[in-house]
């Protein structure tokens, strides 16, 4: 059973629905119909409410790897980016899709003020479970060239803003709400693991400088080569300030979706640092390769 105000917003859909579409032509189109009112108002509660629990939206652009946004948390990711400025106009239904054209601010960051999707849509009586959105292929190769160019930026100014300038909302800017973090070191889950991650490391390590020496993409992964200088002048796991200087390297990788950060993994040495702060001895056979910049 829907909600009355759902209802209510599948009706309206009916009566602007374009005609010779019957069956489940027309409540495809009424289900997007509702969307696009929900989008325009920038309603994410509304939009994510026309999809069932276990529903999956699928972006396809030509040239990227596909963004699944899976489950009832990620579909209200997926409205949270594209409903921001939003408008979306649904055209004729063809050939079981429905033509779509989406004017947003995900779209706008990458150089594209107006986009032109086919929509497929499978319901459970009036809901949607499944959303697969293709980009014209015409469209794709500016789009993803653009892509490709704007994942880089949004991974370098978390690294500007967050790492270097310590301004903690740019996390909000970078990083979807539905964040997943896979690092060595102790971050707790989430956007909040993050934050209280970068709150305690900063008490240890006040004078925190980070270097990024080197940033590639392929897809929709983003991977820095980073160098960290700091010195140990408070309590770090339990470990008390010893006003050592430490030099930590380090490698990331950044998955994104529609601009945003949704997966980060690292590779980082940890030994190094142990070793740095005195809680791990050094091994005075252990010679690392003349190029190595990190720790010796």
């Amino acid at each position: 059973m829907i909600s009355t105000h759902r209802s209510a917003l599948l009706a309206l859909a009916v009566s602007l629905s374009l005609p010779a579409l019957s069956g489940e032509a027309a409540t495809a189109t009424s289900a997007l119909q509702a969307a696009a009112a929900a989008c325009a108002k920038g309603d994410v509660k509304t939009a994510l409410g026309l999809f069932t629990d276990d529903a999956a939206i699928r972006l396809s652009i030509e040239g990227m790897p596909d963004e699944l946004f899976e489950g009832r948390s990620w579909v209200r990711v997926f409205w949270e980016i594209h409903s921001r400025c939003c408008k979306l106009d649904v055209g004729a239904a063809k050939d079981g899709a429905v033509a779509l054209t989406l004017a947003n601010e995900r779209f706008r960051a990458v150089g594209a003020p107006q986009v032109t999707f086919r929509a497929r849509v499978e319901l459970r009586g009036e809901e949607i479970s499944t959303l697969q959105l293709t980009l014209d292929p015409s469209e794709a190769p500016t789009v993803s060239r653009a892509i490709l160019s704007n994942n880089r930026a949004v991974v370098l100014r978390f690294s500007d803003k967050v790492n270097r300038k310590e301004e903690m909302s740019a996390i909000d800017e970078c990083v979807a709400s539905e964040y997943t973090q896979h690092s060595i070191m102790p971050v707790g889950p989430g956007v909040p693991g993050l934050r209280e991650f970068y709150a305690r490391f900063r008490k240890a390590f006040p004078d925190l400088h980070y270097t990024v020496d080197d940033t590639r993409t392929d897809g929709d992964v983003v991977a820095q080569r980073i160098t960290v200088r700091m010195t140990h002048r408070g309590e770090f796991m339990g470990v008390a300030p010893t006003g050592n200087p430490v030099t930590v390297t380090k490698m990331d990788f950044w998955r994104l979706m529609s601009g945003k950060v949704v997966e980060h993994w690292d590779a980082v040495d940890r030994l190094g640092l142990l070793q740095q702060i005195g809680v791990v001895p050094k091994l005075s056979e252990w010679q690392a390769s003349p190029g190595f910049e990190g720790f010796r």
